[in-house]
């Protein structure tokens, strides 16, 4: 299990763990076959008491010192899977950020013609193609907008009449 290893570096609680040997979870209960209607029904043993989870927290809350310890050293001595966890809880994942942009959008213009003017913007690297999506999808929400208020217009112009 930790060969080449002369010392064991593992902490504490988990000196005396031993794996299960490979037997079906007691818990899995297998589905029904698919009929009309499925019913799921979880067993209650999968549903734990408010103050389990708090002590299960707890026992992690009390060794998190610790078994951050043992992830450092695997991650300083070379573990990259080691140093991903370690970088993960230190360090926010980076989030792509879209610049601000200038091109010529004229928004009185059909919406045809508007969607044609960002994927001129694009042909000509005014905008990059993901920016360039972004607008169009922007364009089609107020596409939609327009759409409904205009139906709105119609709806309380043909009420006006009939009453």
């Amino acid at each position: 299990m930790w060969s080449g290893m002369s010392n064991d570096t593992r902490p504490d609680w988990l000196k005396n763990w031993k794996p299960q040997p490979n037997k079906k979870s007691e818990r899995y209960t297998p589905l029904p076959k698919p009929t009309t209607a499925l019913k799921i029904a979880l067993p209650a043993s999968t549903v734990r008491p408010a103050q389990m989870s708090k002590e299960i927290r707890q026992m992690m809350w009390d060794d998190a010192q610790s078994i951050m310890a043992v992830m450092k050293d695997k991650a300083l001595e070379g573990d990259s899977a080691a140093a991903a966890v370690v970088l993960n809880r230190i360090i926010p994942t980076l989030k792509p950020e879209i610049g601000k942009v200038a091109f010529v959008l004229d928004v009185t213009a059909p919406i045809g013609r508007q969607v044609e003017q960002v994927l001129a913007a694009i042909a000509k690297a005014d905008l990059s193609p993901d920016t360039g999506k972004k607008v169009i999808e922007s364009i089609e929400v107020l596409s939609k907008i327009r759409t409904a208020e205009d139906l709105d217009k119609r709806l309380s112009i043909l009420e006006g009449k009939v009453l």
